[in-house]
């Protein structure tokens, strides 16, 4: 038989000839983590005694910095350089060409309160132990993982969180778009064309007001406490298959309590600003 045929409700009908291909790439990740503890030893001048109006004997306080890295390996045959000195960067501040284990090392030499406190070295054991009336415990970690590839570019998202538990967290994400077939990493004037900062304005207000049913930036401040007049376009953008998504962390564009803000783009809304160059990562 030449030609299969699929039946649905009593109607028959030609099954679908496919004609494609699959192709086939190699990834391959590590995945490191770490942490590191720190006794902060206080005074009764510290913040924390007189935000809590307590003595520096009755405080058990610690530092802690926790890490974990999807830690690409291999790409193929590419030569995968540019997009590991890359995510170094974004995480951990370091100069192109660390090695990672060396970069981890030097996150978790310094934690919330390094040059400010005196810290000695403890464990997690420690800290569960301590009995003391009251425990505050700092925390900052850097988290790093893929949120999304397709067959042209593979997308990272690096977090770094600072937990002062008295305090609100501060919240600050990187984003880093790389290019699989050139590998390269793919920049926002690798996307956008030149002097065209208004019309990307125009756009995500817009998007903004749509996402909160708002026809004015008064009434946009109103529904959702955006701050109106603040609204900027980001640099700090990720790519989807046909979205370019402009992030903003707490505080950018609103006030804590709303959180991050990620404001999608369909690619058809900005063809007329799109390079060359990003044309062929959507189209």
């Amino acid at each position: 038989m030449n030609k299969l045929i699929l039946a649905i409700a009593g109607i028959l009908l030609p099954a679908i000839v496919v004609s494609a291909q699959i192709s086939n790439f190699e990834v391959s990740h590590i995945y490191k983590t770490a942490n590191s503890v720190y006794r902060i030893h206080t005074d009764d001048n510290h913040p924390v005694t007189d935000m809590l109006d307590v003595s520096h004997d009755s405080i058990g306080l610690y530092t802690t910095v926790d890490i974990a890295i999807q830690w690409p390996t291999r790409f193929g045959d590419h030569d995968i350089t540019a997009l590991q000195d890359t995510l170094l960067s974004r995480a951990f501040d370091v100069a192109p060409g660390t090695p990672v284990d060396l970069a981890i090392k030097q996150e978790l030499a310094r934690p919330i309160g390094y040059g400010e406190d005196e810290l000695t070295v403890a464990t997690y054991a420690q800290l569960d132990a301590d009995t003391l009336r009251r425990r505050v415990v700092y925390n900052r970690s850097v988290n790093l993982s893929t949120i999304g590839f397709c067959e042209k570019y593979i997308v990272y998202r690096c977090n770094h969180i600072e937990d002062r538990e008295l305090w609100h967290p501060n919240l600050f994400r990187h984003f880093i778009n790389y290019d699989m077939k050139t590998n390269r990493v793919i920049e926002f004037n690798d996307i956008f064309l030149p002097d065209h900062e208004q019309q990307l304005l125009e756009i995500i207000t817009q998007r903004l007001l749509d996402k909160y049913y708002a026809v004015s930036l008064e009434e946009l401040q109103k529904k959702s406490d955006i701050f109106a007049d603040n609204i900027y376009v980001s640099r700090e953008i990720y790519l989807t298959g046909d979205e370019v998504v402009f992030h903003y962390d707490p505080y950018e564009i609103g006030p804590w309590s709303i959180g991050e803000i990620d404001i999608h783009v369909p690619t058809h809304l900005l063809s007329d600003l799109l390079t060359p160059y990003a044309r062929a990562l959507f189209y």
